[in-house]
């Protein structure tokens, strides 16, 4: 999808959910279980557990796969997704932001954001800064480290956020491997009526 179907759905203020299936969820659906992610965050069992169920569960959403995949995993990723029969998901092109950053075309999807009817921002410490930026009307704290220990109490929380929000707001979930299985749940309970991302 181009950066610019972005921006409408955003506009449009109707329900939509997407979530980017990068490298460090695709090591740990693979069964790594040492270490950390670029970002920090533990490879935890049962996240893998909760990752491959994310897909298992044929989510109607779109799922972004960054061209790092290909480059990380060769043909892996589409091999898995093929022996579990996931070809036929939404699966699009994570690099559309990147992209359109890197082009000098991220200004309209800015602009999307800053006139959404309501934005909860799910995010580490340091996203708090968006606040001059996009003025959200929520933010939920995710622990800069390890933020799949705290998916239920962030759940929980972002939940209870989005409560307060008119319909058609936006919620952008960021924390690392464990924001999709976030962006899933989240899905569930109010994809129906704001925007998950």
């Amino acid at each position: 999808r181009s950066i610019d179907e972005f921006v409408r759905m955003i506009r449009s203020k109707s329900p939509f959910s997407y979530s980017r299936w990068s490298d460090g969820e695709w090591k740990s659906i693979f069964g790594y279980t040492r270490g950390f992610d670029r970002d920090g965050h533990a490879y935890f069992p049962q996240m893998a557990v909760d990752l491959r169920t994310v897909l298992a569960s044929r989510p109607t959403y779109s799922l972004g796969l960054p061209g790092e995949v290909q480059e990380f995993y060769g043909d892996n990723v589409k091999v898995w997704i093929g022996q579990n029969k996931l070809h036929d998901l939404d699966w699009i092109n994570a690099d559309v932001f990147h992209d359109a950053s890197a082009s000098g075309k991220i200004d309209p999807l800015v602009t999307a954001i800053q006139d959404a009817p309501s934005l909860v921002v799910v995010g580490p410490p340091h996203l708090a800064k968006l606040k001059k930026l996009f003025d959200y009307a929520e933010f939920v704290c995710v622990p800069p480290r390890n933020a799949y220990l705290a998916v239920k109490s962030v759940l929980r929380e972002t939940l209870a956020a989005c409560d307060r929000l008119p319909a058609g707001s936006l919620v952008s979930v960021s924390a690392g491997m464990p924001a999709k299985v976030l962006v899933d749940s989240l899905h569930r309970r109010i994809g129906g009526r704001h925007q998950v991302v």
